[in-house]
């Protein structure tokens, strides 16, 4: 698969989240519920593959966490 398809499945499943799912963020509602939202999201578009939620960081990042990092085109859609 290409890297540009799985950009915008990846892109596809968060917008979801914020469109369907933007009262757990404002309201700050914890990460584990967070993350299943993103994964029932991440299945749909990724027919096959099953998404486990339980993330642990990413061990190369020197303080252990991840980011992910938007597009301005993104931001803006993402409002």
């Amino acid at each position: 698969m290409e890297f540009d398809v799985i950009n915008q499945k990846l892109f596809e499943a968060l917008t979801k989240v914020v469109k369907n799912d933007s009262y757990l963020l404002e309201h700050a509602i914890n990460e584990p519920t967070i993350s299943h939202r993103l994964a029932v999201y991440l299945e749909s578009e990724f027919p096959g593959f099953n998404v486990d939620c339980e993330y642990d960081g990413n061990i190369d990042a020197k303080d252990g966490k991840s980011t992910f990092t938007f597009s301005k085109r993104q931001q803006k859609i993402l409002g």
